[in-house]
């Protein structure tokens, strides 16, 4: 049976993203349907620091 799993990461592109995301999911098998960069919401920019700066 496939489940699914909704991964949040920080990357810079897609294929970074897709190798972060499988290093959070535990199993035999993974694989990455999709990849969705969200640079704003309800027109607010996203902007992410480090929390050590």
């Amino acid at each position: 049976m496939e489940k699914h799993k909704i991964v949040y990461v920080i990357a810079e592109n897609d294929d970074e993203a897709k190798v972060l995301a499988k290093e959070k999911w535990i199993a035999e098998k993974v694989h990455v349907d999709g990849v969705k960069s969200i640079e704003e919401i309800d027109g607010y920019k996203i902007s992410v620091h480090n929390k050590e700066l």
